[in-house]
């Protein structure tokens, strides 16, 4: 079965492409998968993601607020390829299922408690 569930921090607001029925909305997560022993630091793992016809008000929150917030996001891996300068360049995401997106708190320090899941 296809399904992963992360949790972090938008790395920036979104982007949004298309138009009507056709949008996607284009973000990454920084999540945290845990201590690097041998440079002695935090790891991280950046997970760009791609959410199908948002909502007004999610499209809105997302490009204006979203850089910062803490988020967990559930739905499938995908994979494409295309050519550049002759080589072919593999790329992987995760496609966020219609009901999973949420938001869990503000950014750090700014007071804002819990979201919950925004409808699609």
């Amino acid at each position: 079965m296809n399904h992963v569930s992360i949790t972090g921090r938008l790395v920036r607001n979104a982007i949004i492409n298309g138009s009507g029925e056709k949008r996607a909305m284009k973000f990454t997560i920084a999540a945290p998968s845990g201590y690097d022993a041998k440079n002695k630091n935090e790891r991280t793992e950046f997970a760009p993601c791609v959410y199908f016809n948002p909502s007004e008000k999610l499209q809105k929150l997302m490009m204006s607020e979203g850089k910062g917030k803490l988020v967990e996001v559930q739905g499938n891996i995908m994979t494409s390829s295309y050519e550049k300068d002759g080589q072919r360049v593999w790329a992987t995401e995760v496609r966020v299922d219609p009901r999973g997106f949420q938001f869990l708190a503000g950014k750090s320090g700014d007071g804002e408690k819990g979201g919950g899941f925004l409808p699609p």
